[in-house]
């Protein structure tokens, strides 16, 4: 899947008293700053801004460039949310990167529900998510489709948090984890060795990449049985640890064949190193079909030794990185690689796949699926028939709201190791060891198919489902762009509300009864779509439809009040008589206004003056349950305020079918 990137221009204010006094200092540190933050170097970037902040206290962008540099850091994301909560009081979508700009980019609500979603305040996140979305111009589609996918993920991490894993989890301590990254842990099946990937200072090349963090280096440790934790940590030698970036993937089940990852420029392949009379050999990179031109990042043996599964971005996945499976031939070489399909990848990143040693259940990461935010750790099963069950998340508090990746479970399946970036960690990611002491709660899968009625057609729909009892959402989710395929789970032993939409098709209402049950269950539902009747409506002379947007020419307010100029009535009148005309008719009102004022004078008039026509078309008999507003401020003006004329182009109204029933 193409991710989705923000790019900024590092932007430098000063306060306006001190600007003579500061220019100069200002001008130096703009420069390190945005070549710093132009390589993601938030780390060596944040004391800079933290300086700034110091010398132009309050500044929005300042505290907007704080937050960020929080927000990407090894062990400090919870620290962004005082900083972007500052900048989000000020934002514009007319920030333009000029040092005297004394407004944030609309990019600072993005984050900061970012950081109340790391930080597991769900509902503030999913607020200011939508707050954000409101900026968002409909041929933002990728960046509409991102935040919708971060407003999923809370739900989805609201409904696993409801139904807890009985475990214990302990961090290994500092014996092992340090401030910096830990990672990747690769467990002998006795558990008497420990291998694992860090970006310790100490690395063999002492290098940093541009994002201020040290090369990756492999590490191995001993169990101390006496005193029930790892010890004796040491670098695990320059046969493989070399100049660049090494990191662990496997080991195999008789601890011989250590499989590493290196960078190889960014090119990144898989090798593997042998145990021989008790020393890893230089490991040897594995040969086409496995490594490729593509990024190939993780890999592990099947019990038997004779199918490798690895991740790749090759050509021809269904997102970024993929998972593949290959066959060892007779002849020791490789098969043709095989997607695992969607039940196990998704449209976006899959890393880290752990076969089990009892030769079916498959361990990876995803950020896909039912994720909670960045990757989670799933299972999948395959089936005798070859095919791979749908990806089931392993649970909280295993999975957090940031990244969990690189699980290591026993054989017995009642503990294992793996790395989370977890608020109370030691560092940025920490490797831990987790105790089941128990399952969670069954749960009910539902999947299947949402269609056009009459074609069949697999389409695009979002679906909402509410708890009834509750009266409580519990998942808000899109499905898949080309199949129409949903998943999800739900809790047994409760009533749901389904509702299904698609901006060309009827609404769908369903109600779902999930009976209670000892067993986990799975209900396949087909949703057909019907397609909204194609009416027409005549307004102002002109033929309108279901989405089309339509500009009130002779609706006009005076200058800067809300206030309706009494020309504007006979077009509001129209309006409100085509509603009348056609009761379930619903529409959205949508102001904007120029740039004579400040950004956030300019959103409260636009939100006024689309109330203001609201309340004219009620007077007149509209029900206001079938208007919705929004107010853009100055945010899409549509030319430069030279004269009278043109600032009036940028204040306008305009009405959106929506829907018809």
């Amino acid at each position: 899947m193409k991710k989705i990137y923000f790019v900024f221009s590092l932007i430098v204010f000063v306060a306006t008293n001190s600007f003579s006094q500061f220019n100069e200092v200002f001008e130096k540190k703009y420069n390190l700053a945005n070549n710093l933050v132009n390589k993601s170097n938030f780390q060596d970037a944040l004391p800079i801004f933290l300086k700034l902040d110091s010398m132009a206290p309050q500044n929005s962008n300042i505290n907007f460039y704080i937050g960020l540099c929080y927000i990407n850091s090894f062990d400090n994301k919870a620290q962004a949310i005082p900083f972007l909560e500052i900048a989000s009081k000020n934002v514009s979508n007319e920030s333009m990167g000029d040092y005297f700009e004394t407004t944030s980019p609309v990019y600072s609500l993005y984050y900061l529900g970012k950081a109340y979603h790391i930080d597991n305040k769900l509902n503030l996140a999913i607020e200011t998510y939508n707050t954000y979305k409101n900026y968002l111009k409909p041929d933002q589609k990728d960046l509409i489709k991102d935040v919708d996918r971060q407003i999923e993920m809370c739900y989805n991490a609201k409904k696993l948090e409801a139904n807890p894993l009985k475990i214990k989890i302990d961090n290994l301590g500092d014996s092992l984890n340090s401030k910096y990254p830990e990672y990747s842990p690769v467990v002998a099946i006795d558990e008497s060795t420990l291998i694992f990937t860090s970006r310790r200072p100490g690395s063999t090349g002492g290098q940093k990449d541009g994002d201020g963090k040290y090369f990756e280096d492999i590490y191995i440790a001993n169990f101390n049985t006496a005193e029930n934790k790892y010890f004796n940590v040491r670098n695990i030698g320059i046969n493989i640890n070399t100049d660049g970036h090494e990191a662990s993937a496997s080991l195999s089940v008789d601890g011989k064949q250590l499989f590493i990852y290196r960078d190889d420029n960014g090119d990144g392949n898989i090798y593997v190193s042998n145990l021989i009379n008790g020393e890893w050999s230089k490991p040897t990179k594995l040969p086409e079909p496995i490594n490729t031109k593509s990024k190939e990042t993780h890999a592990c043996l099947s019990p038997d030794g004779n199918t490798l599964y690895f991740t790749s971005d090759r050509k021809g996945g269904l997102g970024g990185m993929d998972i593949y499976s290959s066959e060892k031939k007779a002849n020791g070489a490789w098969s043709l690689p095989v997607n695992l399909g969607k039940s196990v990848n998704s449209i976006y990143d899959e890393d880290a796949p752990f076969m089990h040693t009892d030769g079916v259940t498959l361990y990876f990461s995803s950020q896909g699926h039912e994720s909670m935010g960045g990757f989670d750790i799933f299972t999948s099963t395959l089936a005798e028939n070859g095919l791979w069950s749908s990806a089931d998340n392993i649970g909280s508090p295993i999975n957090t709201t940031d990244d969990d990746i690189f699980y290591f479970p026993s054989a017995d399946q009642k503990h294992a190791y793996y790395s989370s970036s977890t608020l109370s960690g030691i560092g940025d990611q920490d490797i831990y060891k987790i105790t089941i002491l128990g399952e969670k709660k069954k749960v009910a899968a539902l999947k299947g198919l949402i269609v056009d009625a009459e074609t069949n057609a697999p389409l695009v729909g979002k679906m909402l489902v509410v708890d009834i009892a509750k009266s409580d959402t519990i998942a808000i989710l899109s499905s898949e762009d080309l199949s129409g395929e949903y998943y999800l789970t739900l809790p047994t032993g409760k009533k749901f509300n389904l509702i299904v939409s698609n901006e060309k098709y009827e609404i769908y209402y369903d109600t779902i009864d999930i009976k209670p049950s000892t067993e986990d269950q799975l209900i396949i539902k087909q949703i057909a779509l019907k397609k909204l009747l194609d009416v027409k409506y005549k307004f102002n002379g002109e033929s309108i439809g279901i989405g089309d947007i339509v500009l009130m020419k002779n609706v006009i307010f005076v200058k800067n009040k809300p206030n309706l100029n009494p020309t504007s009535e006979p077009e509001i009148a129209m309006l409100a008589d085509l509603m009348k005309a056609n009761p379930t008719l619903k529409i959205e009102i949508d102001a904007y206004i120029d740039k004579i004022g400040s950004p956030q004078f300019n959103k409260k008039l636009s939100e006024s003056m689309a109330e203001t026509v609201k309340q004219s078309l009620v007077s007149k008999g509209v029900d206001e349950k079938l208007i919705s507003i929004k107010g853009f401020g100055s945010d899409f003006a549509i030319t430069i305020n030279r004269n009278e004329q043109t600032r009036l182009k940028n204040n306008k109204i305009e009405f959106k079918i929506l829907t018809n029933k």
